[in-house]
């Protein structure tokens, strides 16, 4: 996939930046951190997504999303029951 690429000047905390430096190499910063906030954001849009979608479900209709752990629990449960290992 391209993207235009743009030079971009962000501070970080020294530790955190010898951190990423362990891991990905100094020579990979930019994409380590671009992977790191592409990732972020995602998340962050989900959680946006799922915040504006509460009370969309009547609890009635839809007991196992009546609550957040009503939730965990159904989740956890239709995971276990329709995972398949390779």
């Amino acid at each position: 996939m391209y993207m235009d690429i743009v030079r971009a000047n962000i501070t970080f905390p020294k530790t955190l930046l010898l951190e990423v430096d362990k891991l990905a190499g100094s020579r990979n910063r930019s994409a380590f951190l671009a992977d790191s906030v592409r990732e972020c954001l995602a998340r962050l849009k989900f959680s946006k997504v799922a915040e504006d979608s509460i009370g969309i479900l009547n609890p009635k209709d839809y007991p196992n999303f009546a609550t957040p752990t009503k939730v965990k629990k159904y989740t956890r449960a239709f995971r276990k029951k329709n995972s398949v290992r390779v």
